[in-house]
Parts: structure tokens; C-alpha cells; sequence
């Protein structure tokens, strides 16, 4: 890319919405307004912390917007947002951001998106110009965490990098943008959680940048595009899904190295040295430029390995999947040592048993066989049971009971639920959920018989009992009576563990924070007066609404603090952080069950929660092969954990 002129101006133009006539009712209730301007915390605030009526909040003080909190903020200010933003890019110009930040800030979304104002992102000539949404600059550390940037299909770049400091992105989802989702120049950038989907390009990665990926998920056909760089640059991929990785320029230098995650190509086509160590490419390998492409291990579309492996350090191990099978077709590993974790291949109506050295007969491979020359590995499976492969999942119920006429079922088989009131009670809904939280049709067969049909993977069936003449409703309008996580909203409204964060709003999908987490532990557990009184952390307040709960939490061996002195209460909690903690609130209990998450790996320190919540019937995954741990856990998904495992 040609170098950007970043003279970012900060323009902003918000509409303050006032909060609901009932609203006093809600949790994060804060004091009278100054001017209408800024807004002090008090001790009435709720789990959330939450005032609609301004935008930011710096440590309790609230302001009407978001420039008026970057304006104010000290260097390593933590700037929350409370509400959804639009920027405005009126009279900017090509390399300008609507929003530019340029002292060290932490930005914490809290599940808000950061959008850009129609109409005021002005295109001129090619397609190429016009400003950002975003852009951080002059050596500024930055953080920005569990936000979205929607480029509106007008702003140039979603989150425009030029010279910062040290920038960190955590739960950060870029959409909608004419050029690139992420540029980075002249920084170093680390990622943990980063989606970019509607963009014309994901990431370009420019001039001395030092950037490392992991958990991300770039959409776009040119996901990464390393190009411009000199010798300092570098790109570092942990873990995520790529469509492809490649350079570009011809007097592009640097190292790029592949340690894991899923890359479709990757084309190298300057200077540039690249090294895949891990993780797996489904498509093409190519190397075309002055520079090298070096393969020390991961899992490949191909065997044809030979260009790009040293034959006294690596050998190839070729996959014979079997018929109808589906997975990677080779992979490299160090000769003479252990070959590691081995790919997973998957195929209909059979399970994997394991690779062996011959097609019959031959020996078991595992991550500590040690092979010294190419060979050829076998995949053998084993047919599955008859009672069905997919599994079905009943959720605890109170006020009368749920039966299903199979344990398991396939794709398309027909499914009979019984749904029997107790005495004095009546059916109010009946719900059946799949693996993505979408809802299975149900067809009410009469009787108290209720039918679906099987869809490609696990389900959950739910129901609400109500006392007769007694048919309830939530005061929430983001929470639609039909939603999965309706019984588990309204069970937790009841019991005081949650009641929202206004009067008629719930957020479902905001992700749930550490704060938020350990409160709804703390108060279904009854509210227990933590006996330690010495809090630890410089960052939890005694004034604030999570203090008892989190002494409570340290004093139960639930959680322990990101260090020894920092809870960090607003960061938002992954799903493999909520099951961690929802066990170990349970008290740790062994699960003797198994489950087939790929990725959830032996070993893992979210491993054995998860394996409980899945013999416990917490969860049952988002697919039947995925846990998706690093993924951001909303307050709908912990409402409905919590009611499965304590209701």
C-alpha cells in the first residue's frame, strides 16, 4: 500500500437517547447529571454499571460522548463504552480517521459497536480514498477490547495503524469497510480475537510492522497481505482461520511464521522468508519470489511437500483418509522426534479410531511415535452406533417433567418429546434448540406430545412450567419470548440473580464480563458474606456492586485475579473462562464422560470444566466438534449455563 498521510481528526456526532420511564427499576442506576455532561457512579449502580444516557465512562465518571472521555482521559485511562456509537467523517479526507487515538488509552467496547455515520464518509475520485473509521498514531499504546467497528460500506479502512506504540486488539469484530478491515504501519500489534467479515480485503500488514494473530477469523479472500516491508518486518500466526496469507511488492522483506490455526494458501511472491510450523493449509503452497517458503511441520491439502521441507530435519507423513473421508491429506513433522497431535479426519456415519501404519494390521500411531523417513499413515474407523449419532439434550425443568423418545437420533429422524404438568401447573412454551442456538420447529402432536425433526447435529430441549392462570411475562424487550434463553432469563429474574441493564432491556448478546460472571455466581449461591475482608486487587473498589462477590469468588478458589493485584473486572470472558468458573463454583467435580470438541485440547486448563459441563448437560458445544473456548460468552449463553447447571 502507499504510504498514508494519518492527520486524523476526531469528529463525532452522537444522539443521547433518555432512559425509560422505569428504568429506576433497573440495575446500573447511577446519580443526578452535571450539566447533562458527566455522571458520577454511585453505590445504586448495577451489575453492568450500565446509564444509557451517556455514551463513556472513565473509572465511575460518565460523559455525553465519546470524544468529550478521549479529551479528558489521562494517559492509561480505561475508556468503557455505554451505548452504541456513530462516528462522523464530515470534511475529512483521505488518510484522516472520524475517531483518532493518540495518547496511551485502553477502549473497552463492552459489546458496543462503533459505527460510521451515513452520508458523511465522503468518496472522491477512485475507490481508494476517503477516511477511516478509526485510527491510532503518534506512539500510542492502545488496547481496544470487545468491540465492533462497522464501516458502513463507506469508511475507507476499519482500524486504520500508523506508528503507534504498542496496540492490543481483544474481541474485536471489523465489518463493512471499501478497502481494508485492519492496516497496520509501522507498529506492533498483537491480536487475540479479531473477526473481519464484508470488507473488500482483511489485513495489511506494511512497513516495519511486527504483528502476532490468534483467535482470529479473517472472512475476506485476501485475509492477510504482507507487503512493503524491510527486513524488521514480521507476522506471526498462533491460531484463527485465514483464507489466505500471501505478499506482495517485490522489494517486500521480513519473516512470517505459521505456528497453528487453518491458512486456505499460502503465496509468497517477494523477499519475504516464511516458516509453517503448525496448524493446517487446505489449499496451495507457492513461492514464486527471491525469497523462501520452509516447512517444519502442520497438516497440508497435499503430500507434494518436497520444495519446501529440508529432507535431514523433516519427513512427510501421507494421510490415506479411506473412502468418504475428509481431512488433510499430509503432514510434516521433525524427523527423529515425537510427531505430536496428529490431524482428526471426519467422515458420515463412522468415527475416527485412529491412525496406524497399514491399511490392516500395522501399528497404532500416536503424538509419541518417533519416525525417522516419509511414511504413510492409515485412518481407521469404526462404525457408529445404532441409537443414533447426534445427541439430544433435556435441560432441567421445575413444575412438571420432560421425557424424549431417544437419547440420540440421525439427521432426519423423527423425535417424540412428552411434556407432562405437575399438579396445579401448566405448559407455557416448549423449545427445541440446536447446536448453533437456532430453533427446531415443533409440532404439537397432541396430548401432551410434541414432535421434531433431527437436524445435522446435537440439540437441547427445553420447556417452561407455569402455575395455572399464571402465564408471566418479562419486562425486557430484547428478550422474545420464543429466544432459548428466555426460561433462563426469566429463572434467574426470579431467583435475584440478574435483572438487566435498564428497566426493559436485557442485552443477550452483550458479552458477559468478569464482573458480571462472578455476581451471578455469588448471588445464586444466596449472597454469602465473603469472610476475608482484604481485597487484593487495586482495581476492584469498595464502593463497587461486584466487591463482595469477588472476595467471595478469590475466597473460594473460583478465581484468583489476571495478576496478583488486578481483577480486571470489565474484560469480557471467553466461553472456556465461564465454564472454568461455573465449575469450579460447583466444586470442581470430575466428569467420567468424554466429548468430541477438536478443539478442546487434553491438557488444556478449561479441559476438564468443559468435560463436566458437557456430562452435566451445561453445554453441549456449538457444533458437534467445537467448543469454540476463545469466544466471547454473552449474558444470554451465561444466563443459560447457570439455570442448566443450577436450576
Amino acid at each position: 500500500m502507499k504510504r498514508e498521510l494519518v492527520t486524523g481528526l476526531l469528529t463525532l456526532s452522537l444522539l443521547a437517547s433518555m432512559l425509560p420511564a422505569n428504568a429506576q427499576a433497573a440495575e446500573g442506576m447511577f446519580g443526578a447529571s452535571a450539566a447533562g455532561q458527566v455522571q458520577t457512579m454511585t453505590e445504586g449502580a448495577g451489575e453492568d454499571g450500565v446509564q444509557t444516557e451517556n455514551t463513556a465512562d472513565i473509572d465511575g465518571t460518565q460523559y455525553a460522548t465519546l470524544a468529550e472521555a478521549v479529551a479528558q482521559a489521562e494517559e492509561g485511562a480505561t475508556i468503557r463504552l455505554l451505548r452504541d456509537v456513530e462516528l462522523d467523517a464530515s470534511g475529512l479526507v483521505n488518510g484522516q480517521g472520524a475517531l483518532t487515538l493518540s495518547k496511551d488509552l485502553t477502549l473497552d467496547g463492552s459489546g458496543h459497536t462503533i459505527r460510521a455515520k451515513a452520508g458523511t464518509f465522503s468518496v472522491s475520485g477512485d475507490n481508494g480514498t476517503g477516511p477511516s473509521l478509526l485510527n491510532l498514531q503518534d506512539g500510542a499504546e492502545v488496547t481496544l477490547r470487545d468491540v465492533t467497528l462497522d464501516g458502513g460500506s463507506a469508511a475507507k479502512h476499519g482500524l486504520n495503524i500508523y506508528h503507534a506504540g504498542m496496540v492490543t486488539l481483544e474481541n474485536v469484530e471489523i465489518s463493512n469497510c471499501r478497502w481494508y478491515a485492519l492496516v497496520v504501519n509501522g507498529t506492533e500489534l498483537s491480536v487475540d480475537g479479531l473477526t473481519t467479515s464484508g470488507n473488500q480485503w482483511g489485513v495489511n500488514i506494511d512497513r516495519g510492522s511486527r504483528v502476532t494473530f490468534a483467535n482470529a477469523a479473517i472472512a475476506e479472500g485476501d485475509s492477510i497481505v504482507f507487503e512493503g516491508q524491510d527486513a524488521s518486518g514480521s507476522l506471526t500466526v498462533e491460531s484463527g482461520s485465514y483464507q489466505n496469507i500471501k505478499t506482495q511488492g517485490g522489494s517486500t522483506g521480513g519473516t512470517i511464521v505459521i505456528n497453528g490455526g487453518t491458512v486456505g494458501s499460502v503465496v509468497n511472491d517477494t523477499a519475504a522468508e516464511i516458516t509453517i510450523s503448525g496448524g493446517t493449509v487446505t489449499g496451495q503452497v507457492a513461492n514464486s519470489g527471491s525469497g523462501s517458503i520452509s516447512v517444519t511441520g502442520g497438516s497440508f491439502a497435499t503430500a507434494e511437500l518436497e520444495d519446501f521441507i529440508d529432507p535431514d530435519r523433516t519427513i512427510i507423513l501421507t494421510l490415506e483418509l479411506g473412502e468418504g473421508a475428509a481431512g488433510a491429506a499430509a503432514m510434516a513433522a521433525t524427523s527423529g522426534a515425537a510427531v505430536g497431535t496428529l490431524p482428526t479426519p471426519e467422515r458420515s456415519g463412522y468415527a475416527f479410531a485412529g491412525w496406524y501404519t497399514a491399511a490392516d494390521g500395522g501399528t497404532a500411531v500416536t503424538a509419541d511415535t518417533v519416525f525417522d523417513a516419509n511414511t504413510t499413515l492409515y485412518a481407521r474407523w469404526t462404525e457408529k452406533s445404532e441409537d443414533g449419532e447426534h445427541l439430544i439434550t433435556v435441560d432441567q425443568v421445575t413444575g412438571g417433567s420432560l421425557e424424549v423418545s431417544a437419547g440420540r437420533a440421525d439427521e432426519g429422524e423423527t423425535v417424540t418429546i412428552t411434556a407432562a404438568p405437575d399438579d396445579g401447573y401448566e405448559l407455557k412454551k416448549l423449545t427445541v434448540t440446536d447446536s448453533q442456538d437456532g430453533a427446531v420447529p415443533v409440532q404439537n402432536a397432541g396430548e401432551g406430545r410434541y414432535t421434531f425433526v433431527m437436524p445435522g447435529g446435537g440439540v437441547t430441549v427445553s420447556a417452561s412450567f407455569v402455575r395455572s392462570g399464571e402465564q408471566t411475562e418479562l419486562p425486557f424487550t430484547d428478550v422474545d419470548s420464543g429466544a432459548y434463553y428466555y426460561d433462563a432469563v426469566r429463572w434467574a429474574v426470579e431467583q435475584g440473580i440478574a435483572s438487566g441493564v435498564t428497566g426493559t432491556a436485557f442485552a443477550p448478546g452483550r458479552g458477559c464480563t468478569r464482573a458480571q460472571l462472578v455476581t451471578f455466581l455469588w448471588r445464586a449461591n444466596g449472597s454469602p458474606e465473603p469472610s476475608e475482608k482484604e481485597n487484593p486487587f487495586t482495581d476492584v473498589s469498595p464502593d463497587s456492586y461486584y466487591y463482595k462477590a469477588v472476595l467471595w469468588a478469590v475466597e473460594q478458589g473460583i478465581t484468583s485475579g489476571v495478576t496478583k493485584t488486578a481483577f480486571a473486572p470489565d474484560r469480557v470472558c471467553t466461553r472456556a473462562q465461564a465454564a472454568v468458573l461455573l465449575w469450579r463454583a460447583e466444586g470442581s467435580p470430575a466428569a467420567s464422560g468424554t466429548h468430541d470438541f477438536r478443539d478442546v485440547a487434553e491438557g488444556a486448563y478449561y479441559a476438564d470444566a468443559v468435560a463436566w459441563a458437557v456430562e452435566s448437560g451445561v453445554t453441549q458445544g456449538t457444533t458437534s466438534t467445537t467448543f469454540e473456548p476463545g469466544t466471547t460468552c454473552t449474558r444470554a449463553q451465561i444466563m443459560t449455563f447457570l439455570h442448566r447447571a443450577m436450576a
